[in-house]
């Protein structure tokens, strides 16, 4: 194939009591684009929300997740020219990371025809440790639930969701990362009851409405 686009979608993973549990892809998307240049050069052009976060050299996720694909199956482009247009805003929960590193291992196993089924390329996701409520979401859409995220076995389920609008209000965090770090390791009983009540009752508002 001469060339492929991908779209990923933005996805949240703090969804209440369904945090880091529960994934749900949203419509903020990043697209990437692989062409095969008819010379032996890497070209690599970034637009959009956020630019100068995503590297435009060999450190780029995208490249960095199809270079996995080409030496898995030993095929690569002798020229590449790799074309990045992000929607997604960084350091706010919306793994932007993520969308770049399933986009260019999509985009690679598109461009040489590899066949990789989507657990394979969940699995390779996980990988560049990535969580994984938010790789299957990225990968599939919609809503998903995750068994265990701090395992590599994959055991999701992934539902589609109504139509609705999300209101995301972007605080400005310098240290969004360090942030979450600080979230408890334990609960109380009470507060750890009263969520899992609410697990169900807020999938079925996502499904249904």
């Amino acid at each position: 194939m001469y060339k492929v686009k991908v779209s990923v979608p933005a996805t949240s993973i703090n969804l209440g009591p369904g945090l880091h549990v529960l994934g749900l892809a949203l419509s903020l998307q990043t697209t990437v684009d692989f062409q095969i240049r008819s010379d032996d050069e890497l070209r690599i052009s970034v637009s959009g929300e956020a630019k100068d976060h995503i590297p435009a050299n060999f450190d780029n996720p995208a490249l960095r997740a199809a270079m996995r694909v080409f030496q898995r199956f030993e095929r690569a482009p002798f020229g590449l020219q790799m074309s990045i247009y992000n929607a997604i805003p960084v350091n706010v929960g919306f793994g932007l990371r993520t969308a770049l590193i399933v986009g260019g291992l999509v985009a690679a196993n598109n461009l040489i025809d590899a066949g990789l089924p989507r657990d394979e390329l969940m699995q390779m996701a996980l990988q560049f440790g990535l969580a994984q409520p938010r790789v299957v979401t990225t990968i599939l859409g919609g809503l998903s639930i995750c068994g265990d995220p701090d395992t590599k076995d994959l055991f999701y389920h992934n539902f589609e969701v109504m139509p609705l609008r999300v209101v995301a209000v972007l605080p400005k965090l310098a240290n969004f990362h360090e942030t979450t770090r600080t979230l408890p390791n334990q609960i109380d009983l009470n507060n750890a009851i009263f969520n899992i009540g609410r697990m169900p009752l807020l999938t079925e508002a996502l499904c249904y409405g």
